[in-house]
């Protein structure tokens, strides 16, 4: 049935989801989002000594599918 079902917005085709699971699935998301570091961070010479230790929650711009969602692992640079 179409009108139980959600697409998510996440540029993926694939994300269509059960509305009876979407508690699931997107709490799936939020737990890959925060055991994935940034990109930018640990690419970063400082990462290892600052900002690993020094983590903040600002805006993780390695997620822009997900602008609400802070990641716990950016830091200052993100």
């Amino acid at each position: 049935m179409a009108k139980n079902r959600l697409r998510l917005m996440t540029g993926s085709a694939n994300d269509v989801v059960d509305v009876k699971d979407i508690e699931g699935y997107l709490q799936g998301i939020m737990t890959e989002i925060y055991r994935k570091p940034c990109v930018q961070c640990v690419d970063h010479p400082l990462y290892t000594s600052f900002c690993e230790r020094k983590a903040t929650e600002h805006m993780c711009w390695e997620h822009a599918d997900f602008m609400d969602i802070y990641c716990p692992k950016s830091c200052e640079r993100c």
